[in-house]
């Protein structure tokens, strides 16, 4: 067995057995408790306990590719997440990594322990696998020769640091379950309370100024960012366009934040509430936009009454929701609801989600393309502390 496994010719049958085999542990269960992807570090650690090797550039490479792709997933809601919560998210990171530093450091130093065998166990024990590249290139690049070390140190503290997680996220619950229902009570109504948050009421007609004015006249020049859905009248529903003509006495539906439901409330009426579902030909749908056609293109352009006879009243970008203007340009993957005849709004549907494969496609001239300036940026030296330090292949795709 020895042998297969330190033979060179062996490499990349040895290589995939591995990935095959470590996926197939993955998938069992015990309990409900599963290892995952990390059945592949299990099944690799007995493997390199025999002999077998990886040479650097495919390890490089893997590493490369994985932490690109933590970037390309982490990214879109990096931001957005960072500018609501960041002083608590960096207080907690920071934590986490000092506390694991502080360890790290007295535990080598008390045992003597080299530093690249350190710095594995850092990683490992934090679970970090982009760490591992950066930490790997650093060492290289002070011309180390026991980078191995940090590997090994990495795979020595990661299976632990693994099943503590698992086992604690398995448990918290059990222990902070009192705590944990009151904090989602708590959520709730902090969610219920946003107000950047999209709700739906319903106003009757009761201002003589909008008698005789269309949907369009009665917010010119978006006053108010809502939009209007749903009509009732002499108690018939019916899709509102526009160019809708608004009578006395009349129910409309609209969708806007509390601040912009205030507006249309001092323009139209009284709040009223009032069945809105008793026409059942009046439907609405959510469908993710897939379809070439329509993305890239600004909803006024799209003419969506005219050309579906549907009204678009909301749309759903990552984590945020907000009622589309004419001007609003839609993106590839939002999430838009539609309020029309049930007919009207299946056909968008079928449109509008045509191209659902694309989701799961890859545009892979982008993704080299990211990849090469990636790599190109790790590779810039910069000052730090008096030395020159580069992020390394791995750290520049990350950041790209």
């Amino acid at each position: 067995m020895t042998e297969l496994l330190t033979n060179p010719k062996m490499l990349l049958i040895d290589l995939f057995a591995i990935l095959a085999i470590g996926s197939l542990i993955g998938h069992f269960k015990i309990r409900g408790l599963s290892l995952g992807t990390a059945g592949v570090l299990f099944v690799a650690l007995v493997m390199g306990h025999y002999g077998a090797t990886v040479p650097e550039e495919i390890r490089d490479l893997g590493l490369l590719l994985f932490v690109y792709a933590v970037g390309l997933q982490a990214g879109p809601r990096f931001f957005r997440t960072f500018k609501r919560r960041g002083i608590q998210f960096v207080v907690i990171g920071l934590s986490t990594l000092v506390v694991g530093l502080v360890v790290t450091i007295a535990v080598g130093k008390f045992l003597g322990l080299p530093y690249e065998l350190c710095s594995g166990l850092f990683c490992g024990a934090l679970t970090n696998t982009p760490a591992l590249a950066a930490a790997t290139e650093t060492a290289r690049n002070l011309g180390s020769p026991n980078t191995s070390y940090i590997a090994a140190g990495y795979g020595i503290a990661y299976p632990y640091s693994m099943i503590g997680v698992v086992l604690l996220i398995q448990f918290m619950p059990r222990l902070l379950g009192p705590r944990m229902a009151r904090e989602e009570a708590r959520r709730q109504e902090a969610k219920a309370a946003d107000p950047n948050r999209l709700k739906a009421k319903q106003y009757r007609i009761t201002n003589p100024a909008c008698c005789g004015l269309t949907v369009r006249e009665v917010n010119p020049g978006r006053m108010s960012q809502s939009n209007m859905s749903r009509l009732r009248r002499n108690g018939e529903v019916m899709v509102i366009s526009p160019d809708t003509v608004l009578q006395l006495d009349d129910v409309v539906t609209v969708v806007g934040t509390p601040d912009e439901l205030q507006k249309m409330r001092l323009v139209l009426g009284e709040e009223v509430v009032v069945p809105m579902d008793v026409n059942t030909n009046v439907t609405f749908a959510e469908v993710e936009l897939t379809e070439d056609r329509m993305v890239g293109k600004s909803v006024s352009d799209l003419a969506l009454w005219e050309s579906h006879g549907v009204v678009l009243t909301r749309v759903k970008r990552q984590d945020l929701e907000f009622a589309p203007a004419g001007d609003t340009t839609l993106e590839f993957g939002d999430t838009v609801r539609v309020v029309g005849n049930k007919e009207n709004v299946d056909g968008f549907v079928m449109v509008a989600g045509a191209g659902r494969h694309k989701v799961d496609e890859t545009n892979m001239v982008s993704f080299l393309i990211g990849l090469v300036i990636g790599i190109a940026v790790g590779l810039i030296p910069f000052r730090f502390g008096g030395m020159n330090v580069k992020l390394g292949a791995s750290g520049g795709a990350f950041v790209v």
